[in-house]
Formats: C-alpha cells, structure tokens, sequence
C-alpha cells in the first residue's frame, strides 16, 4: 500500500510572519505616520504607504556571507509636499516622488537574517495576551484581597486593586495608589452614574467616605478631580485644567500612545460582558467602571479568577511583529525630525512649486538605526545555532519569555518558570521557555 506524506514546512512561521510585515505591518506604520504637518497646519507631507517599493535586495544570501554585509532591500515610500501660503493665498504641491526611508533587512529563504554577513535569527517571543486579568492574593496578615490588571500592547498598564478594609485603588505603572472615586470622577462620571451601574454599590461606600474625609469636599466634580490626579501623578508640576485633562487622556484614550490591540478589545468586552465598540482600541470610563464592578462581584463570590501562565491568556509575538515594533520606534523618531524642518521650511514664503521637494526632509537615519540597534542588541536577535540541521529548526522554533515587553531572568518568578499544564502537547517541556530563562 502507498501512503503519501507530506513533511510539514518546520519554519513557515518564520516566513509567513515576515511576509506579512512586507505586506502589511510596513504599510500600517507608515500610514499612522501620514500626513506629518507644522504647527499651523501651512506646510504638511504626505506619503502613500499602498505604493512603496522594494529594491532588489543586494548582495545576494550567499555573497553577503562572503563579502560580510547585510542582506536588505531599500525602501522606497511615495510622498508629496503640500504648500498654503496665507499671504498670498496660493495653494502649491510638489510631485510625487519615491523618497528613501532606509534599508529593510530581508529573511532568506530559511528563515533568517543575514546581518554584517552573520545569519542570525529572530526567536519568537510568548507574552501575556492584551486585555483583563484578575486574581486573587495574600496580603502579609494572610488576608485574601482580589487585584485587576488591564495590559495594553502599548501604553501604561492599570491595576485595581482591593484592600483588606474594602478600600478600591487604581495603580498607573506602579506609581502612588489613586482613590477609585478620584479616577472615575475625573473620567467624567458622576457618583449616580457610578452607584446605579454597580451591582453591590453598598462596596463603595468606604472608597466615597475615605476621599470625602480626606478631601474635605462632600460632592467632588470632573475639574478637581482631575487637579487631585494630576498632584497623584506629577507632584513636581503646577497642574492647569488642559494639563490635566491630556496628563489623563494621554495615558489611555490617545491612539498613539496606548493601544489595546483588537485582541485586548475583544477579550476586555467579552470578559466584562460589555458591548465596547470592537474597532476603539483606547480605554474608555465604561471600560473602567465594568472593570471596577467585576473586582467588587469578585468579592462577593460572582466570577472567576484568571491563571495567567494558561496558554489560552498568552500570545506569540513572532519576527515579523517584532520587526514592526521596531519599524514604530524608528519611525517615531524621524517624525520629529521631520516636523522641525516643516517648521522651519513654514517659516519662509515660496511661490513656486520647483523649490518644493519631498527628499530634503526624509532622514533615512532613524528607521535604519532603530533597526540595526534591534539586530545587534535585542535579546530575541541571536547568531543562529549551526551545530547541525536538526538545531538549527529546533532554534527557528523556539519560543521565549524574555526580551522587550516581557520577562527578565531577576524579577520572574517561581511559577512563571514551571511547566504549566496547558503546555502539554503544544509545548516541548525540554525546549520550553522556562528553561530557556533559567540557563
């Protein structure tokens, strides 16, 4: 009897993840970047993501090896300067010119990178899963207390958390702990809005007392709050009533700034039981305030704990989105660049369009340092393990918990390192990121 078998491709993940960062992750970020405008909006760049082109990499695998360089293609973004002259009130425009942003290094067709004539290779990395944890801990007189985290994929992390007494905090990064009430008013919440969308509103009836008390103020509104936010937070700065409000809406209702993911979206509303709109990836004050009322049914025996080493609560980071990560960073960087030659450029009077030209404010600098830093220094770039074939894949395939937005070998610790039971079968307990960070 003939059976045909198919080998499975072993580094598909490798290359499928790539492929889609040269097809869509590059696309992304250089749309978040466009347009890039002055101060009073005069002068703005704009560029077309859909029409990049790539150049034939050079050298080829095999000579970059020999000749010790870098295997990458050279990016080139589509742009376009938009001119209004208030004086004169003439709109001008430049061409559309292909401008260089930098080189792209390339994954062969092994799944690796050749840099400086070195294969190396990019070690997927598995993180917690965007969205809303919570669990359950001991406090030093052995006092059960229940803490909620919501982790974004980029941004500040907030914890909230219960006390012993029944007292509700709110933690950003870690910083002082936030009276619950002095959160929710400054989000613009009132306390009937609070009391009548919380199941045992009877729960926060010490938070409320405890802030009036302290405050000295029976009925706090939206502008002191945020004042008593903005003291928590930056003690050493006089707050103003805009300072304030964009201290807060920085940190979590800025796209550009904190980013749940439509991952961390699906699983918060699901979670909370909420009908969040799935395409808003920025917290809003409903999103708090469900959260704030599944921390207090917790404590009354309604809802479940997480476990946050389960494989269902975490994700795999693979090269391709670390590669955009970083594509982010760079790009970040030559905004700023750009936005100071735009204001210089908006301060004198053109009247013709051939003095405009995209290319003299595109530094290709920051995305190819961004890049170059990542390669050479990341924890998850690594010189690939050539001993013999079968290590070569098994490297390719690995998964780690360290790196950028993960874990350290100091701080993690007893039962991040165990093999969880979720892991068999999906997993290699010998291979397994656990033991990757007790080498």
């Amino acid at each position: 009897m003939n059976t045909k078998f198919k080998l499975p491709d072993f580094i598909d993940i490798q290359r499928t993840s790539f492929l889609t960062f040269l097809e869509k992750g590059i696309v992304e970020e250089i749309e978040h970047l466009s347009p890039i405008q002055s101060q009073n909006g005069n002068i703005k760049l704009v560029f077309y993501p859909h029409l990049i082109k790539f150049k034939n990499p050079k050298p080829l695998p095999k000579e970059a090896i020999l000749q010790s360089k870098t295997f990458s293609a050279a990016l080139y973004v589509p742009a376009q300067l938009f001119v209004y002259n208030p004086i004169t009130k003439i709109h001008l425009k430049s061409a559309i010119k292909n401008v260089f942003f930098g080189e792209i290094p390339f994954m062969t067709d092994r799944g690796t990178f050749i840099i400086n004539g070195s294969p190396r290779v990019l070690v997927n990395q598995i993180v917690r899963s965007p969205g809303i944890y919570y669990k359950m801990q001991f406090d030093k007189e052995n006092n059960k207390t229940f803490v909620g985290s919501i982790i974004s994929n980029r941004g500040s992390w907030l914890r909230l958390e219960m006390d012993k007494e029944g007292f509700i905090y709110a933690r950003m990064d870690k910083i002082r702990k936030i009276p619950i009430f002095i959160l929710l008013y400054a989000l613009g919440l009132t306390e009937k809005q609070v009391f009548t969308s919380i199941r045992y509103p009877q729960a926060l009836n010490k938070s409320l007392m405890e802030l009036v008390e302290e405050s000295g103020v029976n009925t706090m509104d939206q502008k002191r709050a945020l004042f008593k936010l903005h003291y928590i937070l930056r003690p050493d700065r006089p707050p103003t009533a805009q300072s304030a409000r964009q201290l807060l809406e920085s940190r979590f209702m800025d796209p550009e700034r904190y980013d749940l993911g439509k991952i961390g979206r699906t699983r918060i509303n699901k979670k909370l039981k909420i009908l969040g709109n799935p395409k808003r990836t920025t917290l809003g004050p409903e999103d708090i305030l469900a959260a704030v009322d599944y921390l207090v049914n917790l404590k009354q025996g309604i809802g479940e704990i997480d476990d946050i080493d389960d494989l269902k609560n975490r994700r795999v980071r693979t090269a391709g989105e670390l590669l955009q990560n970083q594509v982010r960073i760079g790009l970040s960087r030559l905004t700023r660049i750009v936005k100071e030659k735009l204001e210089k450029e908006g301060t004198k009077n053109r009247t013709e369009a051939k003095h405009l030209s995209p290319k003299r404010f595109i530094n290709p600098k920051p995305l190819i340092g961004s890049l170059r830093e990542f390669f050479g220094s990341s924890q998850l770039s690594q010189y690939m393990d050539e001993t013999n074939p079968l290590a070569e894949i098994t490297h390719k395939r690995r998964l780690s918990s360290l790196g950028p937005g993960g874990l350290s070998k100091d701080r993690a610790g007893l039962a991040v390192r165990e093999i969880h039971p979720s892991h068999y079968g999906r997993i290699c307990p010998i291979e397994t990121p656990k033991v990757e960070m007790l080498d």
